[in-house]
């Protein structure tokens, strides 16, 4: 092979790698442009669809939970509430604890001075026979059953929080349904059992939250408090009622009435008068 050959050959081969370099290159840059694109392209995707995605699914979440919450009118007011954005407000830090107490205390004093005179209430009397002197002793299936009724809120006074004692209530009911019981017949409610973490709360939005005036105070019992109070309470509503002594159109407080069926009552005394003509123009 001549030189000449020799140089034709070279000057071959590195125009041949050459193009193929610069093929490769060209072929990087473009899936690199391709990469850019599809990202650019990902990216307004997810800026125009992400939010009708989270709206589709808050609209989808709220109305779920007004429909399960229809028959619960506390829990749906709570949740109307926190869509609507009307949470209460907190307690500023720029008003003195001690104003808060001396107002409500005072406040106290104001209806015990206006009460002092006023006559003595006058009670119904049971029929022969149908008298309360003792509480029915509490069983281990009492206490069990309340406590797993219970919500699972806690105060700051409870040992454990309520969801541990509804785990854990199987192993514990003996002992407190003993403790119950003593304080049954003992006729003594524990002091423990009376002290609450108060939180006061503005009672609107609008009110002025640094007047005392604005606040009520929201009082958290230790949880075997409550679950006592709703054990004892269950034993008084049966006695009066199985003794008849609850007013007929008393609605509040009582099983299976509501602000419903007293309005229910009144519509129905009003088109009762009305069928008898008992109205004026």
């Amino acid at each position: 092979m001549n030189l000449h050959t020799e140089q034709k050959l070279k000057l071959a081969t590195t125009t041949a790698l050459c193009t193929t370099n610069t093929v490769c290159t060209a072929d990087r840059h473009q899936q690199s442009l391709d990469t850019i694109i599809n990202f650019e392209t990902g990216k307004i995707w997810l800026k125009f669809t992400l939010p009708c995605v989270n709206q589709q699914k808050c609209r989808d979440f709220w109305a779920e939970k007004i429909e399960t919450e229809r028959s619960h009118s506390a829990k749906l007011w709570r949740s109307v509430n926190q869509l609507l954005c009307q949470n209460r407000v907190p307690m500023l830090s720029s008003i003195d604890v001690e104003i808060i107490h001396q107002f409500f205390a005072d406040k106290v004093a104001i209806v015990r001075s206006s009460t002092d005179n006023a006559p003595s209430p006058a009670f119904t009397h049971a029929a022969a026979g149908l008298t309360l002197n003792e509480f029915c002793t509490l069983s281990v299936d009492d206490v069990t059953s309340s406590v797993r009724q219970l919500p699972d809120k806690s105060s700051a006074a409870d040992p454990i929080p309520t969801f541990v004692l509804k785990q854990t209530i199987d192993l514990l009911a003996p002992f407190v349904a003993e403790l119950f019981n003593r304080s049954l017949a003992a006729g003594h409610f524990p002091g423990r059992f009376k002290d609450a973490f108060v939180t006061p709360i503005v009672k609107k939005a609008e009110f002025d939250p640094t007047e005392a005036c604005s606040y009520q105070l929201i009082s958290n019992l230790p949880v075997l408090s409550k679950l006592l109070e709703r054990l004892v309470a269950r034993q008084l509503m049966n006695y009066l009622t199985f003794s008849d002594l609850l007013p007929p159109l008393q609605s509040g407080f009582r099983p299976g009435h509501s602000t419903k069926s007293a309005v229910l009552h009144v519509l129905s005394d009003v088109l009762l008068a009305v069928d008898r003509g008992d109205f004026a123009a």
